[in-house]
């Protein structure tokens, strides 16, 4: 399946059923609790109600929590303090949308659509660029919870960024000016 990929390039998504993913790390220790969740749930979607923060204490600084409103607003409720660096302050509350270069909103957007209407979760690999050139790479795992209206417009995620050479703050200062995927899996959760 064709998506956006950002600067212009399409990008093939991998499907994947649940049972054949194997994450690792951070993102590994999000998918766990995500199934124990869903283990305890009525259906394929656990609900937002179930989430626990203290089940996820390792990963806390990795994580973030988002609503989507509509195809064009997605509030960002939680960033973890390991991106406070990448994320200014006043995105906390925001449209997601907002804080990236339309390229990489479409998208991401795209992502989203995918992962409400299937359902499925989403992996991805991707790399980002500052206005001064530097790469920075990001993966991210985000799975889906039901609101409070049992629809699957919460996200999770926990995501793993790779800076080599510099300092965190100084992308912050740069800015990103894109970003471009690398890697999509799609996660069928219904099996």
């Amino acid at each position: 399946m064709p998506l956006g990929a950002g600067r212009g390039k399409s990008l093939h998504i991998e499907d994947v059923s649940a049972s054949r993913y194997t994450p690792t790390g951070i993102h590994a220790t999000l998918w766990d609790y995500w199934i124990e969740l869903r283990n305890e749930a009525d259906g394929p979607i656990p609900s937002y109600s179930q989430f626990r923060p203290s089940r996820l204490a390792s990963i806390l600084p990795s994580l973030a929590l988002s609503d989507y409103i509509d195809r064009d607003t997605q509030k960002i409720r939680l960033i973890g303090g390991g991106h406070d660096s990448l994320w200014p302050p006043e995105a906390i509350g925001g449209n997601l949308f907002d804080f990236v270069d339309p390229a990489a909103a479409e998208s991401r957007k795209q992502l989203y659509d995918q992962v409400i209407t299937r359902p499925c979760a989403c992996y991805f690999d991707e790399t980002a660029t500052t206005h001064v050139g530097r790469l920075i790479r990001y993966k991210g795992l985000f799975l889906p919870l039901l609101n409070s209206a049992g629809k699957p417009h919460t996200f999770i995620g926990a995501y793993d960024v790779l800076v080599e050479g510099y300092e965190m703050e100084e992308v912050s200062a740069e800015g990103i000016a894109s970003r471009e995927h690398k890697q999509v899996i799609l996660i069928n959760l219904l099996e």
